[in-house]
């Protein structure tokens, strides 16, 4: 098992260590049919993709913000 499975997660261990304010993450792969079985990888925190993320959650918030007023003004 290679990065190239753990390059399908990257963003996703990212964000969790954006919530958790972690340093690091491990990344664990599971398969018995693999002599080696369970393969672990630290996964250290990307601070530029950590910027990205804070970046596309304003991005969303505000997207949010707009749909939620237009909502109400036209209930009004």
């Amino acid at each position: 098992i290679g990065s190239s499975s753990m390059s399908k997660y990257i963003w996703q261990i990212q964000m969790n260590l954006l919530i958790t304010s972690r340093r690091y993450g491990l990344y664990l792969s599971y398969n018995p049919n693999f002599t080696k079985s369970l393969v672990v990888h630290k996964v250290e925190r990307d601070e530029e993709k950590i910027l990205r993320l804070e970046e596309g959650l304003k991005s969303g918030e505000i997207m949010i913000k707009n749909i939620l007023q237009k909502y109400h003004d036209n209930a009004r």
